[in-house]
């Protein structure tokens, strides 16, 4: 594989992560700042927090992303009822697995938003 090839799979990594990351911020409310699209919005009581995208750490941080697990819970379905997605969830924080929790995080939200 050459260098430039090598270069471009990191490229399409990192932007992959930058877009989960987005998808996951406005699941929670977050909106791309419409002047700048490094940054995400989001509006609290005390007015707006603005969030740098490569600091939303959903995808290595269990306090950033444990809120986003209980969105999902609320947002998932009545206790009786299937749901392949919340239970790929429920499954991945059996195991406390960080990755496993995050990637099916973003799988519900892709599917179900």
């Amino acid at each position: 594989m050459k260098d430039n090839e090598k270069m471009e799979m990191i490229k399409a990594g990192i932007m992959q992560l930058r877009g989960k990351q987005i998808m996951i911020a406005e699941f929670m409310g977050g909106k791309l700042d419409p002047n700048d699209d490094s940054v995400v919005i989001f509006k609290t009581h005390f007015g707006n927090q603005i969030f740098p995208i490569e600091e939303l750490d959903y995808h290595e941080s269990w306090d950033m992303l444990m809120p986003v697990v209980k969105q999902c819970r609320i947002d998932s379905r009545s206790e009786h009822d299937e749901d392949i997605f919340w239970d790929a969830i429920h499954w991945s924080l059996e195991e406390c697995c960080i990755k496993k929790t995050y990637e099916a995080v973003v799988k519900f939200i892709y599917h179900k938003f």
